[in-house]
């Protein structure tokens, strides 16, 4: 499934499908180029390969944050924008690939300067599944990515 527009990621999300890191770029240029002039989007895809995340270069794309703007504690991954002058927030969405997919998810907290992501891990306790906390400089892989994506309004 091309997903392209936001019917086709939520329908993706609500059937199980995992989009591709090629979907959500084209995701990332379609929703940039026909949003309203007062609205803006943040956007990068992180990587973690040694207790920190950082935004991923080379082909792979930022929008409106930088590479300084990537904090890593032991509970939360923080994205600062700043910089990009939000009046209100419309919308922000984190998401683990195909290496993260089945393994890791997270939630946001998100503000006008900010937005702030846990990451969570499903595991077996006794007969339960129970979702547990992780402590993100231990979310390391070579590979796999986080990718968020958020559209503010500005003034």
């Amino acid at each position: 499934m091309a997903v392209d527009t936001i019917a086709n990621i939520k329908a993706a999300f609500e059937t199980g499908d995992t989009p591709t890191q090629s979907d959500f770029e084209n995701l990332v240029d379609t929703l940039d180029a026909s949003l309203p002039v007062n609205y803006r989007m943040v956007a990068g895809v992180l990587r973690n390969t040694s207790g920190s995340f950082f935004q991923i270069g080379g082909s792979h794309k930022s929008l409106n944050t930088d590479d300084n703007a990537i904090t890593t504690t032991s509970t939360t991954v923080k994205v600062d924008f700043s910089a990009l002058g939000a009046t209100d927030v419309v919308t922000f969405l984190v998401q683990g690939d195909d290496d993260h997919a089945g393994l890791y998810h997270t939630g946001a907290s998100v503000g006008l300067t900010t937005a702030s992501f846990k990451i969570y891990k499903l595991v077996v306790s006794g007969s339960d599944v129970v979702q547990q906390l992780q402590d993100p400089t231990t979310v390391t892989s070579a590979s796999g990515n986080f990718w968020y994506i958020g559209i503010m309004k500005v003034s």
